[in-house]
């Protein structure tokens, strides 16, 4: 989605100081984010462009084509666009907060990390050798449904063993 709490001024600022690389921001704008889209559109440089709302196949166009996903906003929950990102191959480029640096970059392992300001990890990611990209790559099945099945049952089981449970 392109709204507010994505933090997308950032990649604004970002590709200002990073002229020379192409940025694209994609996703769904919702009702009351139209104001929140225009100022970005409006304020963004030459090397941003925009998709607006892109259909499944133009956002798997979006991530083959993509070396670097950049992800902005802080403290996410989650994100699953930054595991998505990894299934295409991409190098994610996260802050260092939430779920997308723990669960999903393993704090540095499958992406890498960003205190304030991502340019410095986006140059890092750009200039990383291939194998760095192909780890993560490799790594895509932790988010493969069976992958999760799995540890959820594991952790009932454990569970039910600690309370004295038999199945």
């Amino acid at each position: 989605r392109i709204n507010r709490e994505k933090n997308l001024d950032i990649v604004i600022e970002t590709a200002r100081s990073l002229s020379d690389i192409k940025f694209v921001i994609a996703g769904a704008v919702n009702k009351g984010d139209e104001q929140y889209y225009e100022k970005l559109r409006k304020n963004a440089p030459e090397n941003v462009s925009f998709i607006k709302s892109p259909d499944e196949n133009e956002k798997i166009k979006l991530f083959k084509e993509a070396k670097v996903y950049l992800h902005t906003r802080k403290k996410e929950p989650y994100g699953i666009t930054v595991a998505e990102a990894i299934s295409f191959g991409c190098i994610p480029v996260v802050p260092k907060s939430g779920g997308p640096w723990i669960d999903i970059v393993d704090q540095g392992r499958y992406g890498i990390g960003y205190d304030n300001k991502p340019d410095e990890a986006i140059l890092q990611a750009l200039s990383s050798g291939p194998e760095f990209a192909k780890s993560i790559y490799n790594s895509r099945d932790r988010f493969a449904f069976s992958i999760f099945k799995e540890k959820v049952k594991n952790y009932f089981e454990n569970v039910a063993e600690e309370k004295g449970i038999k199945p």
